[in-house]
Parts: structure tokens; sequence; C-alpha cells
């Protein structure tokens, strides 16, 4: 989820709602959005949600919209309501009343969303133009074994490129950075 404090709601994108189907009714909104450009976004409704960090979960309403980059973004109303703060010094967003101290990846502490490398940590093979789901550690630095790898990293140190799309991450018991499953399609006609 992105922090966003220049955002004043909270949002989520039309695909994500999707895959809420039957946990949350879409209410009627009349919130209209506009981006930094100017432009407007589409605005399909309303949802309540629970966010939940460490171990608590908020409620908040959020703003469900098409086209949104990402899939989630925590707004100005979701900081304000529950008393978090953004220490940028210390990388963290928390809540002294609630003793929660979230670690926040900044862009100069993680590489964004294509640096990012995915290691395999058990052993499987991706048929070309298939899906599979892989059980992956998340590091920033390449090792010459990534399965998701940033192309201009690799190619810089002569590797070849695997061409995958993460369609889905998910949490297995573990704390943050250290152990995603990852869902993928292999988008190779050739390995």
């Amino acid at each position: 989820m992105l922090v966003d404090t220049g955002a004043g709601r909270t949002l989520i994108s039309n695909t994500l709602f999707l895959k809420l189907a039957g946990h949350s009714k879409l209410q009627v909104s009349r919130v209209q959005l506009t981006l930094a450009d100017g432009s407007p976004l589409r605005v399909l409704g309303e949802v309540r949600l629970r966010i939940r960090l460490r171990s608590e979960n908020f409620p908040i309403n959020a703003v469900v919209v098409e086209g949104l980059q990402y899939p989630s973004l925590m707004g100005a109303d979701f900081i304000q309501s529950y008393g978090f703060v953004i220490d940028l010094r210390r990388k963290s967003l928390f809540c002294e009343d609630r003793r929660i101290d979230v670690p926040l990846v900044t862009g100069d502490n993680w590489a964004d969303d294509e640096e990012a490398c995915a290691y395999v940590i058990e052993k499987v093979s991706i048929e070309p133009k298939s899906a599979a789901t892989v059980l992956c550690m998340m590091n920033q630095k390449y090792s010459g074994d990534a399965l998701f790898e940033s192309s201009l990293k690799l190619e810089e140190v002569g590797g070849l490129v695997p061409r995958c799309l993460v369609t889905d991450v998910a949490w297995e018991d573990k704390p943050p950075m250290q152990g995603y499953l990852f869902r993928g399609r292999n988008q190779n006609s050739q390995q």
C-alpha cells in the first residue's frame, strides 16, 4: 500500500475491489477526485474496509477508483483519523496511542517494483506461457539467481532476462521482506 500524504482520501483500485467481491459492498459516492495534473479520476463508489497494520485492524471508508496505478493508497484521512505520524528520518509510520510502528519502504532504501528481486526458495520450473506459485525471498541486490530481476541490472552482468509477470503477492508467515508467495506468468515463448 502506498502512503500518500498528498491524497486527501484512502483509495483502492477497481481491480483490487473486484478481488474483494462478496466481502465488501460498493456504496454510491459523491466524491470527485482530481490528479495533481488536473485530470479527473473516475470514482466508482466507496467501500468500508479494514486496513491491517501489525496485529490491529483499522476501519476506513475507501474510495474505489478506476485506473489507479497502485492497488491501494493510504491517504491523509486514514493517517489523521488514527493519529499516525510519518517519520521520514526513521522511515516509519507509527501511532503512539496504539504502540504500532510500521517500517516504511522509501525510494532511497528500496528499489521500485521493477527493480526488486525475488529469489526462489524452492526449485520450480515455469513453462513458457504458463502460471505457477513460487515461494521466494525478496532482496534489493542481484546475486545471479533471481527469478524476477530488473532487466537492466541483469543485462549489465551478462545475464538472461526471464519475462515474468507477478500477478499476486502473499505473505507466508514470515516477517516483512523475508518470505513471499508469487503467483506469476512466464511471458517468454522460450526459456
